[in-house]
């Protein structure tokens, strides 16, 4: 099955967004769309731990913020080519509720972490925000967020703590997975729906 650090990383970013600006450095699009976003999920976050409503929201929060479409293909590396249309309209529903069931699963262990904005960096087109975490009881972590344009839409496009890549790091999970059992979309899809919870 599928490895799960996905939700060490995106639970850890997406839960403890920017609540304070590194001196130096100004508030740009790229940085106002993570800190804007992040008010947004810091004010959920504690009542979807037991709010059903609450947790809707902020899972919708989730798929409208991050381009999770964009990982799930990139996930699957070249064995995309190989996946049918219906194999990817499955797969693609499946791995948002993976994600989901993540995040929300983690909620309380960042619920008292702080983010101080650094940086910008252009990167190919896109924007590198650079981000410190910091969580009682716990070292500082570098968290940097990609963000760009997706179809018209402003999207976090990758998320990079302490130097490892969900998206980089969801490939080399499942492209494992599948190279494991034969290549096999539908196999991955059963894995992924048995995380779920949907069997």
């Amino acid at each position: 099955m599928p490895k799960r650090r996905i939700f060490i990383v995106l639970a850890a970013a997406l839960v403890t967004l920017p609540l304070s600006i590194r001196p130096g450095y100004a508030l740009t699009d790229a940085s106002a769309f993570v800190q804007t976003n992040g008010e947004k999920i810091l004010d959920l976050a504690p009542k979807a731990v037991n709010d059903s409503s609450a947790r809707q929201q902020l899972l919708a929060l989730v798929n409208e913020v991050l381009d999770v479409n964009g990982i799930a293909r990139f996930a699957l590396g070249p064995y995309v080519r190989q996946a049918t249309p219906q194999q990817m309209k499955t797969y693609s529903k499946v791995f948002h509720q993976v994600i989901s069931n993540g995040v929300t699963a983690r909620l309380s262990a960042y619920a008292e972490a702080r983010f101080t904005m650094g940086r910008e960096v252009p990167e190919d087109g896109d924007t590198l925000v650079e981000t410190t975490i910091r969580r009682p009881g716990s070292p500082p972590a570098d968290v940097n967020w990609l963000v760009g344009d997706k179809a018209g839409s402003t999207k976090i496009l990758d998320v990079i703590a302490e130097g490892t890549s969900l998206r980089t790091t969801e490939r080399s999970d499942y492209t494992s997975y599948l190279q494991s059992h034969g290549g096999s979309i539908d196999a991955l899809i059963a894995a992924l729906k048995h995380q779920a919870g949907q069997e």
